[in-house]
């Protein structure tokens, strides 16, 4: 039986089979780290849950909430922190950003939805994070999942990273869902790592 629990397995296992809905940024969060680096938190605090078709969805929550909703930003990244009260981070409209996750203390993580417009400077965002501000404020690394290719013309229309702290395992999760129009999962791409 899938849970929220074990979110990120279950949809690795295909017993959670999409998504489905998502707040959207009038509910966000949205404050500099580094303009210079333009790096900016962009989330809304939110429940997540399954149907009961075996769906993810995530609903803007103020109080009681299990998780962070992460929003794109064209030429920006996104950053939301993930922690044992919150320990899942979700964001969508992925068509070839990265998705970083990196250890910020003890039990501390920020994920970020790195843009990655096209053309001669399309990694340059990606480099102000990993030479200037993750850096600048000793961020280690955890885990780097690039969505390029996901998307297949006629099959897949966006791809949704799930990342999910394990309290007591000391592991990250993260899982990149390449969806249909329905929100149905049609591929995905799975990390266990060391937290």
């Amino acid at each position: 039986m899938p849970s929220i629990a074990t979110l990120v397995d279950d949809f690795h296992a295909g017993t959670v089979v999409g998504v489905g809905a998502m707040p959207d940024s009038t509910a966000a969060v949205d404050n500099d780290i580094s303009g210079t680096c333009r790096v900016k938190y962009k989330y809304a605090d939110s429940a997540m849950a399954l149907s009961g078709t075996n769906r993810l969805s995530c609903a803007p929550a103020p109080a009681g909430a299990n998780g962070r909703y992460l929003f794109f930003q064209d030429d920006w990244t996104t950053a939301a922190d993930m922690d044992a009260t919150h320990p899942i981070v979700v964001s969508g409209k992925f068509s070839g950003c990265m998705w970083k996750v990196y250890r910020t203390g003890v039990g501390q993580y920020k994920c970020l939805h790195i843009a990655r417009p096209g053309g001669a400077e399309s990694d340059l965002l990606v480099q102000l994070v990993t030479q200037g501000t993750a850096v600048q404020h000793k961020w280690v690394e955890v885990q780097s999942i690039g969505t390029a290719g996901m998307i297949q013309p006629g099959v897949t229309n966006e791809v949704f990273l799930v990342s999910q702290f394990v309290p007591g395992t000391s592991r990250i999760k993260s899982v990149a869902l390449a969806v249909n129009n329905q929100g149905m999962v049609v591929n995905h791409v799975y990390r266990d790592d060391p937290a």
